[in-house]
């Protein structure tokens, strides 16, 4: 199995676990967390050109790895709508420790293909944390919604409204939902 299969089922047992341990008392708040967590990874899609060349334009300038940083705080903003904080603390964790193993890959991908252009990128821009300082310098490149399309993000959007639209499924009143899952994960278990 290659890593992105295994970051992708690492996200997808998260997802599980928070469905199974919600409680039903969700933090509307957090859906503003998640909110803030697709505007980046909306502007990140609309600047990259995957595999053509180095962006750093939109927020590429502020950090190397924008969409990571989008998914970091849409999986915290659902960490937080469940509204248990084990999860909440489980997540940051295994998070960092997936992602800085993916973007260390993707590092040294970017440097055999790009070379000294990426190289200079690396020292000039940092990895994750954004540097804001560079928030409002001018883009010789435009955000662009046909990228966005190119590069599936609407079909991002689209799951994330299924997952929340489970989330509520699940904790309706007539939890056929809930008792499906236990009643699956009973069987496996035997």
């Amino acid at each position: 199995m290659n890593y992105n299969k295994f970051r992708i089922w690492v996200g997808r047992i998260l997802g599980v676990m928070f469905l199974v341990f919600s409680q039903g008392n969700f933090n509307y708040y957090a859906l503003s967390v998640m909110a803030i967590g697709i505007f980046i990874r909306i502007w990140a899609t609309g600047y990259i050109h995957k595999n053509r060349e180095v962006t750093m334009a939109g927020p590429y300038k502020l950090l190397r790895h924008p969409l990571y940083l989008g998914n970091f705080i849409a999986g915290l903003g659902f960490a937080l709508f469940v509204n248990v904080w084990q999860l909440v603390v489980l997540y940051i964790p295994i998070f960092l420790g997936v992602y800085y193993k993916k973007m260390q890959l993707e590092e040294r991908y970017l440097l055999n293909e790009f070379g000294v252009k990426y190289n200079i990128y690396q020292g000039t821009t940092p990895l994750f944390i954004p540097n804001l300082t560079k928030l409002f310098k001018e883009d010789k490149v435009k955000f662009s919604w046909q990228n966005v399309i190119l590069n599936r993000e609407h079909l991002n959007l689209l799951g994330i409204v299924i997952i929340i639209t489970f989330f509520f499924m699940y904790q309706n009143d007539s939890g056929l939902l809930k008792n499906t899952l236990l009643l699956l994960t009973h069987n496996v278990q035997q």
